[in-house]
């Protein structure tokens, strides 16, 4: 009985690995910031080559960068505890890094998420310039 008690003390008493992100609860005008590309977008489809998820998603409203195309492709890890699943067909801010032309990457860390009209506001209390409207 002492051993099984204190197997159980010592599992408990592991702190677990959870994806913490260093920057974690930023206002949406931080993570516009932070990234090359800011947008509500909708997934459209999802693939999954190697360590990687790719999305095909439809840029609907753009905050920052440049709208080159409608349609663009995002990449994120597929194969570590702190990936980052979309869901097809579900509307999304992103905030991506610039990897390559037409290809960006998000991750856990970088304030993409499902879209929220009510977290939108958050643009216009943190200044007028941080919403571009398209």
């Amino acid at each position: 009985m002492k051993k099984l008690l204190l197997i159980l003390f010592v599992l408990l008493s592991i702190q677990g690995f959870a994806c913490k992100c260093p920057n974690g609860g930023l206002k949406l005008s931080e993570y516009v910031t932070a990234s090359d590309i800011a947008f509500k977008g909708k997934i459209l489809s999802v693939e999954r080559m190697g360590d990687f998820y790719y999305y095909e998603v439809k840029i609907e409203k753009l905050y920052k960068g440049e709208l080159v195309q409608e349609l663009i492709q995002i990449k994120s890890l597929a194969t570590t505890s702190c990936k980052l699943r979309l869901l097809v067909d579900e509307e999304y801010f992103v905030f991506a890094v610039w990897e390559s032309p037409g290809l960006y990457s998000v991750g856990t860390c970088s304030g993409t998420d499902l879209y929220d009209e009510k977290r939108e506001v958050e643009f216009a209390v943190d200044g007028p310039d941080t919403l571009r409207q398209e």
